[in-house]
């Protein structure tokens, strides 16, 4: 599977992930040993009603694209091309660069902080031009306003962070996962530190998505070693183990449902809820009921509507578009009326790289190589 090489273990393809020195589709997907789902029969769940999206602007990005929404109503568009970031201001239909203050072009995924401002972070890629070696650095957008501030982040030898996967917030403090690095920082993501104890920062591979409970456990998938919580905001870390029936702990993503468990995304294996207590004291469940479960849910490909009643999830890469669920993650049903299939990804569907909700409750994905959709109404 040859693809987009980067500097530190996954590397981008244009549709799926794997672990090591493989390929990577995006944080959101991840997909070892997905080539043995294709002898499953597909999942045909029946289309949800009300479920319109309609195309409103194009990035004009190349390659695995990113998008996430400001809470000022901004939306942000990012690539793993060194194509930097794009700003739209009028709901998707426009776009234009937005770099100012960043050292690269060379970006990807992005979160919000405990203060509401933008953070992402620098991408080391060998295949693109001026993206490769570069030194690993965050980044912090204060106020929300026109110009990204530096985040100095610990250099070798400690592992380089090849490129920004997720961000948390937990108690207090914002946590940075990315390829061979874990992260945190005490000032809301202008300094950070990396964790003293297990999982030892590049001795578990990719540190993948972050999610946090109600009470401010944090947790992080690494690709190695499986998942791992931390109880005091990303400082120190504990194994937390997969579900059963889960054989390897590769390629998971999670989330945290409306009713405060964790939703955690296995390639292969399902979707599991854990709790109702947090770590160490809850238990997994099976939450898959109708998803496709040949993929896994993508990071960067969760959001729940402003109501918390609903939550989105987007399996880019594979073509197995947007799915929904309105009880806590328990049952699914697809959510792609008005995307447009496409026949080059693996399962032919709608090739959705990352979803995201405004603050109206409007929700949006980006798809391979720039064009952004936006449902018809709010969810």
């Amino acid at each position: 599977m040859g693809g987009l090489k980067l500097a530190s273990p996954p590397l981008f393809k244009g549709s799926s992930f794997v672990s090591g020195l493989s390929a990577f589709v995006f944080v959101m997907a991840f997909a070892t040993g997905c080539g043995s789902g294709t002898s499953a029969a597909p999942v045909v769940p029946a289309p949800n009603p009300n479920t319109t999206w309609v195309p409103v602007g194009n990035t004009g990005m190349t390659g695995n694209v990113y998008i996430i929404s400001s809470p000022n109503g901004n939306l942000f568009a990012a690539s793993n091309s060194g194509g930097g970031f794009a700003r739209s201001s009028d709901h998707g239909m426009t776009w234009s660069p937005f770099n100012n203050g960043s050292p690269s072009t060379c970006h990807w995924g992005m979160g919000i902080s405990d203060q509401g401002e933008l953070i992402s972070g620098s991408l080391s890629n060998m295949s693109v031009a001026g993206c490769f070696n570069i030194t690993p650095y965050m980044l912090v957008l204060p106020g929300n306003s026109n110009t990204w501030t530096v985040a100095p982040i610990p250099q070798p030898p400690a592992p380089q962070m090849a490129f920004l996967i997720s961000v948390g917030v937990a108690k207090g403090n914002v946590i940075a996962a990315g390829s061979g690095g874990l992260y945190y920082s005490t000032d809301h993501g202008y300094h950070y530190q990396q964790p003293q104890t297990t999982p030892a920062p590049g001795s578990c591979g990719e540190k993948l998505s972050l999610a946090t409970q109600p009470d401010g456990t944090i947790y992080v998938e690494t690709a190695v070693c499986g998942p791992y919580y931390s109880k005091d905001g990303g400082v120190s870390w504990t194994a937390l183990g997969t579900p059963p029936g889960v054989k390897r702990p590769t390629d998971n993503t999670n989330f945290t449902a409306p009713n405060g468990f964790l939703l955690a995304s296995w390639n292969s294996w399902g979707i599991f809820c854990y709790g109702p207590q947090s770590a160490p004291n809850g238990t997994w469940s099976s939450c898959s009921a109708g998803h496709d479960n040949r993929v896994g849910i993508m990071e960067g490909g969760w959001a729940t509507n402003v109501a918390k009643t609903k939550i989105f999830a987007a399996n880019g890469g594979f073509g197995d578009g947007v799915w929904l669920s309105t009880d806590n993650g328990m049952s699914w049903s697809a959510f792609n009326t008005g995307l447009p299939p496409d026949p080059h990804t693996r399962f032919g569907g709608a090739d959705v790289r990352a979803i995201t909700m405004d603050n109206s409750g409007f929700l949006y994905a980006i798809l391979n190589s720039g064009p952004v959709y936006k449902t018809a109404t709010p969810q």
